[in-house]
């Protein structure tokens, strides 16, 4: 699917070097989106100035649905999950290299399209997203030994009258390294804290112009918060570019796009 989908705005920064080959350090950003029999990567065109968005694509990857999709600072490559189960751990480098690198103990009772790396670097903080959720399931991915160890967290809303939430993408604040969410099941912003497993689903009003998924939310280096998702109840393909204000939670329609299929950023 991205039914749900999901995720960040990768911006490159460091070098790295263990074999594959490390994006360079320019700013880039990029997201993956679902096409007939594979995913294309596409690097992301923000126009601040007018506030508009458009995609090139850079590579086509036949036969997989990748998601999840997560810029790694020091590395310099793209995490990401495989969403053919079982799971697996992926890896993208400056070449579109794709290595498969584990299977991930992941439920398949569940969908894995949000994902970002944590503010230390040591893992990718994938999301689990289902219809018939019972917690909410966060799975912490070591990506820093090699080992990719996994860690199952359940994380408690703030809101008793909403316990349980549906996000499609998730990303971290890149200054005060708070991780944010879209919760469609309810409508609203939210912020995860992984540390404490609390998701504030109090803070922000439920919104009016996006009531349905947002597949891709993204913060730019100055800590603004950008998604694109739909102003349709459930999951559809009807998409729009949107800023969100951190300070009401409130998007503001910036670009209207055309439909696209499942993705993340």
């Amino acid at each position: 699917m991205k039914i749900f989908l999901c995720h960040i705005m990768l911006i490159c920064c460091i070098s790295y070097g263990y074999g594959q080959v490390p994006f360079e350090c320019n700013g880039l950003s990029f997201r993956v989106l679902a096409a007939d029999e594979g995913t294309y990567l596409q690097k992301i065109n923000q126009d601040e100035s007018n506030q508009t968005i458009s995609f090139s694509n850079l590579h086509f990857y036949p036969g997989q649905e990748i998601n999840a999709i997560a810029y790694h600072p020091s590395q310099n490559v793209i995490y990401g999950i495989l969403q053919t189960q079982p799971f697996q751990l992926c890896r993208i480098d400056a070449a579109y290299n794709l290595e498969i690198l584990q299977t991930l103990p992941l439920s398949t009772d569940l969908v894995y399209v949000s994902g970002d790396i944590t503010p230390d670097e040591k893992h990718l903080v994938v999301f689990g997203l289902g219809k018939n959720i019972t917690e909410n399931i966060v799975a912490l991915v070591d990506v820093q030994t090699g080992v990719y160890d996994t860690q199952i967290l359940s994380l408690q809303t703030t809101n008793p009258d909403q316990p349980f939430i549906y996000c499609a993408d998730i990303a971290f604040h890149p200054t005060t390294g708070e991780l944010y969410g879209f919760d469609f099941k309810n409508g609203r912003l939210v912020s995860l804290d992984i540390t404490n497993r609390i998701i504030n689903n109090d803070t922000y009003p439920i919104s009016s112009i996006v009531v349905g998924n947002v597949p891709s939310i993204f913060f730019n280096d100055k800590g603004d918060l950008y998604g694109i998702g739909t102003n349709l109840q459930e999951e559809t393909e009807n998409r729009g570019y949107y800023k969100f204000d951190l300070a009401t939670g409130q998007p503001d329609l910036l670009q209207e796009l055309e439909i696209e299929r499942n993705q993340d950023a």
